[in-house]
């Protein structure tokens, strides 16, 4: 049996010129047997670099973190610690994303937000097809409050 873990996120201003609002839905892929092993591994990653236990790992540490306040070498290091441990469990991962301005104008932000989630769960049968399995998709809630939940 495999875990499946999906999270969502948006951009309204990218950064780089070009990109319109982006919208976007990503999967990590677990068998259920490597779960415990690549958890140990991120609790000795969050000891090594000396990572406080209740904060949460984000790729872009939020401001007032003590990733953020400890600089771009402790993210860069948790980035490929976190990649390495990922790789040694077989952990998979897939990504979804959609620019909003280029793309699909015509859609409404929570309806480009349900292609993107329907081409991620493409995705993911494709992967578990791959391992000949099944999966447990287990969700965070979006972001955006309770208007994006519905």
């Amino acid at each position: 049996m495999r875990l499946v873990f999906i999270d969502d996120s948006e951009q309204s201003n990218p950064p780089r010129r070009g990109l319109g609002p982006l919208v976007a839905i990503g999967a990590v892929i677990i068998d259920e047997s490597q779960l415990a092993p690549f958890s140990g591994r991120l609790r000795a990653i969050r000891s090594r670099i000396g990572i406080p236990s209740d904060e949460e790992l984000k790729w872009k540490p939020a401001k007032g973190s003590f990733l953020r306040s400890a600089g771009g070498e402790a993210v860069t290091d948790l980035r490929r610690s976190m990649l390495v441990a990922a790789k040694e469990c077989d952990v998979r991962s897939a990504v979804v994303v959609l620019d909003h301005g280029a793309a699909y104008r015509s859609l409404s932000t929570a309806e480009a937000g349900l292609k993107v989630l329907a081409w991620l769960y493409e995705r993911i049968e494709m992967s578990l097809t791959d391992y000949q399995d099944l999966g447990v998709v287990i969700a965070d809630q979006p972001g955006g409050g309770a208007k994006a939940e519905k």
